[in-house]
């Protein structure tokens, strides 16, 4: 089956996201998390994305990126790499074989600042909403509040 087509246009903001597959836990551990985070780090550096927002929680995460790739998007890329890198680490680390991820990641285009702030705010209330955390700002593995 093709891959969706996505409209990753210069400037545009995206909601994007992906989880384990089966809805398992692609974070068992801290060390984990900081494996991710690092990978993040080191693909924005080849496939320069604006991050606005994201939190990582044990089973998925999610991402506010703005496309900054005038002629050619960065989003995709990055995200390929990100996951696909995440997922050979994963799978080393804990002798798993087959997928990681629950597939392709997903995207949704933010439509005006309205949806911007919905999307910020349901980002950051995931720890909460899952009870990993009483308050926001508590949960480490996440943006600032007042992020870009």
């Amino acid at each position: 089956m093709p891959s969706k087509k996505r409209n990753f246009v210069y400037k545009t903001i995206h909601h994007v996201y992906n989880r384990g597959i089966l809805k398992q836990v692609i974070f068992k551990d801290r060390q984990d998390y900081k494996s991710f985070l690092k990978r993040i780090r080191k693909y924005r550096q080849k496939y320069p994305v604006e991050i606005k927002a994201y939190c990582l929680m044990p089973n998925h995460f999610h991402f506010l990126l703005q496309e900054i790739g005038f002629e050619n998007p960065f989003i995709p890329r990055f995200m390929q790499q990100l996951q696909n890198s995440y997922a050979k680490y994963y799978s080393q680390k804990y002798s798993h074989s087959g997928r990681v991820m629950q597939g392709t990641y997903k995207s949704k285009q933010i439509k005006n600042e309205k949806h911007y702030y919905e999307v910020f705010e349901y980002i950051h209330d995931n720890p909460i909403k899952a009870q990993l955390v009483n308050k926001k700002g508590q949960w480490e593995f996440k943006s600032p509040l007042r992020w870009k």
